[in-house]
């Protein structure tokens, strides 16, 4: 098993030599939404507990942007940024609870402050806008899944998504808008294994993209365990008891927010991604009843941003922001947690 952590990792550093995102990894994807409760129950034993609400916030250290691809290099003073905070609010609502099939409401908010300590030379006002503004994401969803017998399953999830440097809570501007749609078979051959494949679909103000991929939960005893997601993240999970998880891997993630900014010195509309292939450690600890808290600590190894002008007024560009440590910090509702096993 550490054989593959190991193989997977490696794959990620040689893919990020040139910190270019790779054309096959996607945009905007994000893998959860697997849990569900049916005649054929997906997931396995001592896995990860699922969420009903849960609030994190985290932080990533300082680093320089600097160009990169084909944007010619940035003239000195760069662009610095100080410090960005991160704050999620996800909340899954059950609509069906029937033997065989399950219908979930979720909804997730999420922002991002850019804190800048220096802007530089070159796109100003981007990173102006950057830093005067958090990026916010309203995300509305829905998540059916059926099981078709004791040992096999569909899971089908529809996302709705707003992300942008928009005023107030949400907008439903289409220009904010992002479409995703996730579908998987999953074969559930034991209680400590199960496998699935699947397909994730995406349409945004950047583009349009899709992503196969392969589903991989085992248990190799009562303490350790696998769960991965091929290619989007692999974990390998060590359940310390009743009362702690923890799981060591290394996931990728993508995000992208349309940037926008009209006034009497500024007028520029980009839409805006940043991905990441990210490296932790990772621990979630029972605290009482259904609560739960949950910590990461791990090393957030940038892909270039990169920036797409909509407004034909500006110009393409890429910005390497620079690695650095990350940490997040949570408490979450876990309404499976039986107070007679611990």
């Amino acid at each position: 098993m550490k054989a593959i952590l190991l193989g997977v990792t490696l794959l990620f550093t040689t893919t990020l030599q040139s910190q270019i995102k790779p054309n096959f990894f996607p945009e905007d994807i994000l893998t959860e939404g697997f849990e569900g409760k049916c005649y054929c129950k997906p997931g396995v034993e001592n896995k990860s507990r699922s969420r009903g609400l849960s609030i994190t916030y985290g932080q990533t250290n300082s680093a320089s942007y600097v160009a990169d691809g084909e944007t010619p290099a940035f003239s000195d003073p760069l662009s610095v940024l100080n410090q960005l905070d991160q704050f999620e609010l996800k909340l899954k609502i059950p609509l069906l609870l029937k033997e065989r099939t399950k219908l979930l409401l979720s909804y997730k908010y999420y922002i991002e402050s850019y804190n800048f300590k220096a802007i530089g030379a070159d796109f100003p006002a981007t990173f102006q806008a950057l830093d005067q503004q958090s990026l916010k994401s309203n995300d509305y969803g829905l998540i059916l899944s059926h099981s078709l017998n004791e040992k096999n399953y569909l899971i089908v999830r529809y996302k709705y998504g707003t992300n942008g440097n928009y005023e107030g809570w949400t907008n439903f501007n289409s220009r904010f808008a992002i479409h995703s749609v996730l579908g998987m078979y999953g074969i559930k051959k034991t209680d400590d294994f199960e496998w699935g494949i699947g397909f994730f679909f995406t349409k945004s103000f950047r583009q349009t993209s899709g992503l196969p991929f392969l589903l991989y939960n085992r248990n190799f005893n009562d303490k350790w365990g696998i769960e991965a997601m091929f290619p989007a993240n692999v974990f390998l999970r060590h359940n310390m008891g009743k009362k702690s998880i923890a799981t060591i891997g290394v996931e990728y993630n993508s995000k992208s927010f349309r940037i926008a900014e009209t006034d009497a010195l500024t007028d520029i509309d980009y839409a805006f991604n940043h991905a990441e292939i990210l490296p932790s450690i990772n621990l979630e600890r029972h605290l009482t009843s259904w609560f739960w808290a949950n910590f990461s600590l791990g090393y957030q190894v940038n892909f270039s941003s990169e920036f797409l002008d909509k407004s034909g007024l500006t110009t393409d560009f890429q910005a390497d922001p620079g690695s650095g440590f990350f940490f997040n910090v949570g408490i979450f509702i876990s309404p499976e947690f039986d107070k007679q096993e611990h």
